[in-house]
């Protein structure tokens, strides 16, 4: 059974689809699901309960969350372990719908910028594309609740309408809240006739209703709109309203009124957000050992979901965050310190986690681990941090990936060793990673003196320089601070065939605005910092492209952004894919079906290929471009072959090497200020 929840401003919205098709529908106060015992809530979802009864049931909660996620997230936990109380042996699974993958599903996805669209207008927008294309003509759907939202499409999948006002009784408490003179009163329509004595609650009642139906008529009428359907509390009284209007204004779409029409929508479109698709890998791969230790250690989840903390849960998911408070004068609030530093959450973030009781402080600590529940105290947003606290964070134990056996070494003079690192393995011990990193694999095959000096992608393969001695490491990094190394990346993408052979991008990169991933960076931004990658598009076939990718510049994910910002997606990105929720799934769910589906490929396809730096260095970097040929996790990919193929580039390893190391040459130090610059999808017209 799929069990829709739909967190509204002020309530709750429940639905259920019967065996047969029919619809069961329950509205419930946030407090009356979180504040009440099992006999209350029998009562409150007793038409739900009773479709259940007597049956081996699995659940699925498909919810999209309106209020805050503090709360979603309490409902959900009450909800599943209420269900489990009253039927032992159900299985129950979440799944969360987001606002863009019910918009991509629409084809309205493009046609509405605004990233912070709510789920219930998503699915109001969809219910109207779907309506319009049905019957040939424009389509209003009037979301009539708190607010009155109106969004009308065309059959061609135009959005030619989004509209929100304030709803009749928010209208209402308004016009109170802001005028001492007028009164407090609730929508009565019965008061909306003309009559001897015009009072003040007359008034106000027949402002609403003017200002409400009037911006309705005028959409109406602007966009030629066939059909109207309107859902919400105050539906029936906007209709009301409408019809005499209408029909004075020779205006005459046919009205509909669908019940709960946010969570019908919801259920209708479990099937196609959440059915399973086919495995690709036994479909598009050669068979790879490399591969199959990827795809392994890749598929775990990445974490647990959190629970809702008490003073007497336990403290063994929990690890010290940061080093104890030391130096403060002045205590901060507690929210305020933990916001300023640790950047990772936003303020908000962290007051939400603070109610949850996932975040505590230990007074006066030492740098012993927990030992005692009763020396450490949940505190409030306001507590003021004090010396010698130390701050513990929730963080229960995640999976981490399988052990990678080893690393091939490309080449080492006892000074500088030049590592081949596969895909998918952590440089350093972060996160979920506490062992399974290179250094492990480093320190066991003989080089724990072998310190990295630049930084690679976890997913990303190839090259990797470590230096042995303090000074050949210092001399190393900063040649790559500075600018000296030349680094050429192979990346193989979906195509845009209209970028030109060769191209720059040189769009600074900031801090990613409305996404729904916190700590992703994108063209433009905040505390945006200048970057220059050159391009040199390699091969097309079937829909893929090959580059090799020249950074002029050291920002964060600078390849995997400057190609997604000019519709070029890196194969296997999942934080730079165009559904952000691909990326949410893979960070809850580790590799499931419907990321390989969506990403292609198990990890991003990046791979750093050579490096050659100046003759100030070692000769073993400075000689020769130092070359490593495509990993075999990369080359299983059957497109890869077409795409090596059409580039001429030898799949044999020693031809290969050959190969790589004439394109360096040739493009490492070209001059590309006379190549087209790209910008942006839409300026490739111009670049080409």
């Amino acid at each position: 059974y799929n069990l829709a929840l739909d967190f509204g401003n002020t309530r709750v919205h429940w639905a259920i689809t019967r065996d047969k098709g029919n619809l069961i529908r329950v509205d419930a106060e946030y407090d009356a699901l979180t504040n009440s015992n099992d006999r209350e809530l029998v009562k409150i979802l007793r038409p739900i309960l009773e479709s259940l009864i007597g049956k081996d049931i699995k659940i699925v909660l498909v919810f999209c969350s309106v209020k805050d996620r503090l709360t979603t997230r309490k409902i959900l936990d009450s909800t599943q372990e209420f269900f489990r109380r009253m039927f032992p042996s159900v299985a129950i699974e979440e799944c969360e719908v987001h606002s863009r993958a019910v918009m991509r599903l629409a084809g309205l996805e493009q046609k509405y910028t605004e990233d912070t669209l709510g789920v219930d207008r998503a699915l109001r927008f969809s219910f109207a594309a779907e309506k319009a294309r049905e019957f040939g003509v424009p389509v209003a759907v009037l979301g009539a609740g708190t607010a009155l939202t109106c969004e009308t499409v065309s059959p061609q999948g135009e959005i030619l309408e989004s509209l929100i006002l304030p709803g009749f009784q928010m209208s209402l408490k308004a016009l109170h809240s802001f005028t001492s003179k007028l009164p407090e009163v609730s929508w009565k329509p019965q008061r909306l006739d003309g009559g001897k004595l015009w009072d003040t609650e007359r008034s106000m009642m027949r402002g609403v209703a003017f200002s409400e139906t009037g911006a309705l008529l005028s959409v109406i009428f602007s966009h030629g709109v066939k059909h109207l359907f309107l859902s919400g509390g105050n539906a029936e009284n906007l209709i009301d309203l409408l019809r005499p209007l209408l029909s004075q204004a020779q205006l005459c779409p046919e009205i509909h009124v669908v019940e709960g029409l946010e969570t019908k929508r919801l259920l209708e479109l479990v099937p196609l957000l959440f059915t399973p698709p086919v495995p690709r890998i036994s479909q598009d791969f050669h068979h790879s050992e490399q591969l199959d230790v990827v795809v392994k250690s890749m598929s775990g989840a990445r974490r647990k979901n959190r629970e809702f903390r008490d003073r007497e849960g336990s403290l063994e998911d929990f690890r010290r965050l940061g080093v104890r408070i030391e130096g403060v004068s002045v205590g901060a609030r507690f929210d305020r310190y933990l916001a300023e530093k640790f950047k990772f959450h936003s303020r908000e973030e962290w007051r939400n986690r603070i109610l949850a009781r996932e975040v505590c402080v230990q007074a006066n600590s030492s740098r012993l681990p927990i030992e005692k529940p009763d020396s450490v105290a949940w505190v409030k947003n306001t507590y003021r941090v004090k010396n010698l606290d130390q701050i513990w964070l929730y963080m229960p134990q995640e999976h981490e990936p399988d052990m990678i056996d080893r690393c091939d070494v490309i080449a080492d003079d006892g000074d500088v060793v030049v590592f081949s690192k596969p895909g998918n393995l952590v440089i350093h011990a972060v996160g979920q990673y506490s062992r399974n990193t290179f250094l492990t694999i480093a320190s066991r095959m003989g080089y724990a003196d072998a310190a990295p000096i630049h930084r690679i992608d976890r997913e990303t393969s190839g090259i990797l320089v470590c230096a042995r001695s303090t000074a050949n490491r210092r001399v190393v990094a900063d040649a790559f601070r500075d600018g000296l190394m030349e680094k050429m990346y192979i990346a193989v993408t979906r195509s845009n065939p209209k970028l030109p052979p060769l191209f720059r991008v040189d769009t600074p990169i900031g801090d990613a605005v409305n996404s729904l991933i916190r700590l992703k960076l994108w063209i433009g931004g905040g505390n945006a910092m200048s970057a220059r990658t050159h391009f040199v598009r390699l091969s097309d076939t079937g829909g893929y492209s090959l580059y090799a990718c020249f950074p002029q510049t050291g920002r964060t994910n600078q390849i995997r952004i400057h190609l997604a910002s000019v519709g070029a997606w890196i194969v296997g990105d999942k934080m730079y894919h165009q559904d952000e929720t691909v990326f949410l799934e893979f960070y809850e769910k580790g590799l499931t079906e419907r990321v390989v589906r969506e990403a292609l490929f198990p990890r991003h396809m990046l791979h750093n290929s050579a490096i050659r730096g100046p003759g100030s260095l070692p000769s073993l970097l400075s000689d020769a471009p130092v070359i490593c040929v495509i990993p075999d996790d990369i080359m299983a990919f059957k497109p890869m072959r077409e795409l090596l193929k059409a580039a001429e580039i030898p799949e044999d390893a020693n031809a290969q090497v050959e190969f790589l190391r004439g394109l360096i040459e040739k493009y490492g130090s070209h001059d590309f200020e006379n190549v087209p610059s790209i910008e942006s999808p839409e300026g490739v017209l111009e670049g080409a």
